[in-house]
């Protein structure tokens, strides 16, 4: 077999490289410690930040896949990172370079471990929601497949993750629904959304812009570098705007000088220069969005002032464990689903709709 990627680098090394030293060290600031007299900002190699171990790697017939890990890559990570490059040599942008910035902008939103935590929790309230209203319209016969109203003549993305067992009982038929919601889950609703005509669509239409930091500051990031900004009015604002949503901004620092920027639903200049000011609320925004780590060129002195870190041993620990057993609860629990199939219907119609 040969050997797969294992190390999954949610935010890319060569993205990290500009923010890093010549010794290829980048000044980290972690948000949660296990004890005050941990330093506020260590160097750490590039190679060793923002990555998980089988963070995408999925489970095929009992052998494991990084396909995820290549498809990211080839797809989204090189053409962005192509079109970075030319932004940081001032060179003009092509129609494509904005389309591959914007790609690149919507996959890392999707792809952190942040980005799963937040999936888990809304699949938890929407996907019970999405399932009952679909076994009430099968069951009312209003509808006579048990997928989601719009997919029902389409591939079905989501095959491998949910399930359904008819049993007949005395004329009637009971109808049982399961869905897996963990990694298998998450990098399938990561595919759906970048179909052409999925969610991905709508970056493309924006009108994005290259923002400049102001003289004498660098912009920071973080092992979740993208912003989707509702601001509603000052120090009132979050962090849950959508890409078609009119009014949201969306912001993601490209090299420590400049900021992919677009307010959806207006235009700006191509490349604008933000001023004190903006450069300082802009440069809070990206501490407060970041999960785990925090990126910069050298030690933010005022690193507080942006986002003070948490002391908290047991919280720490909770966060330790969960990078550690990753892999082996997501690998246990899609043996387990997977097991669970070989004697359940997949992928949502019963054996028998008669």
């Amino acid at each position: 077999m040969a050997e797969i990627t294992r190390d999954n680098h949610y935010v890319a090394q060569a993205y990290l490289r500009r923010w890093a030293q010549a010794d290829q060290r980048i000044w980290s600031f972690r948000t949660l410690v296990s004890h005050r007299n941990v330093p506020l900002w260590e160097p750490r190699p590039v190679k060793g930040v923002a990555s998980m171990r089988d963070l995408y790697t999925s489970t095929e017939s009992d052998a494991e896949s990084d396909k995820n890990e290549r498809w990211i890559q080839s797809e989204f990570e090189d053409p962005g990172l192509e079109a970075i490059e030319k932004v940081a040599e001032g060179r003009q942008l092509k129609p494509i370079d904005w389309n591959r910035l914007a790609w690149y902008a919507f996959i890392q939103d999707r792809r952190t471990p942040a980005s799963f935590a937040e999936s888990m929790k809304r699949n938890e309230k929407l996907v019970p929601e999405v399932m009952e209203r679909v076994l009430s319209d099968f069951a009312s016969g209003r509808a006579k497949t048990l997928r989601p109203r719009g997919i029902a003549d389409a591939p079905n993305p989501f095959e491998d993750c949910f399930r359904i067992q008819v049993r007949r009982r005395s004329g009637c038929a009971e109808v049982e629904a399961e869905v897996t919601n963990g990694r298998r889950l998450w990098l399938n609703n990561v595919r759906y959304a970048t179909r052409p005509e999925g969610p991905i669509k709508n970056c493309c239409e924006h009108k994005w812009s290259v923002a400049e930091a102001a003289d004498g500051a660098d912009w920071l990031t973080s092992d979740h570098p993208i912003i989707r900004l509702n601001y509603y009015r000052p120090g009132e604002y979050d962090f849950g705007g959508g890409w078609g949503n009119p009014g949201t901004e969306l912001l993601l620092p490209l090299t420590p000088r400049y900021l992919l920027y677009t307010r959806v639903g207006q235009k700006s200049e191509p490349r604008f220069t933000c001023s004190r000011d903006q450069t300082r609320i802009i440069q809070k925004w990206l501490a407060e969005r970041a999960s785990r780590w925090i990126f910069a060129t050298g030690q933010i002195a005022n690193i507080a002032e942006l986002r003070d870190r948490t002391v908290d041993p047991a919280a720490f620990a909770q966060q330790e464990g969960f990078v550690r057993n990753w892999a082996t609860e997501q690998n246990r629990g899609e043996a387990e689903w997977q097991g669970g199939l070989s004697d359940k219907h997949r992928g949502g119609r019963p054996p028998d709709e008669s």
